[in-house]
């Protein structure tokens, strides 16, 4: 009988943790309203720096949750991609 992998879910746990105290720090310290003007040739897009960076903390926190639930990294991924494009259309939808 071949030896078992163990894995240690210690580390993943801890880092885990780090992502979601960082994602609530980002809600509750940084104001979504700051944008700057991004210019490509004569169009001005607006950019929210803040709100980039609270969907990046939260992808990776859904991602390395979900993928601990789940117990597979893909189901994970795939799952916390559902959400966060589910929450950018939202977010589309109501700026309008």
């Amino acid at each position: 009988m071949p030896p078992l992998h163990r894995r240690n879910f210690l580390p993943t746990v801890i880092v885990n943790l780090f992502l979601w105290v960082t994602c609530g720090l980002i809600i509750f310290f940084l104001d979504p309203s700051n944008n700057y003007k991004l210019q490509i040739t004569n169009y001005k897009l607006p950019v929210y720096p803040n709100i980039i960076l609270f969907f990046i903390s939260l992808a990776l926190s859904l991602t390395l949750t979900l993928a601990l639930l789940f117990g597979n990294t893909r189901r994970g991924f795939l799952a916390s991609l559902g959400i966060i494009g589910l929450l950018i259309l939202k977010i589309l939808c109501f700026r309008s």
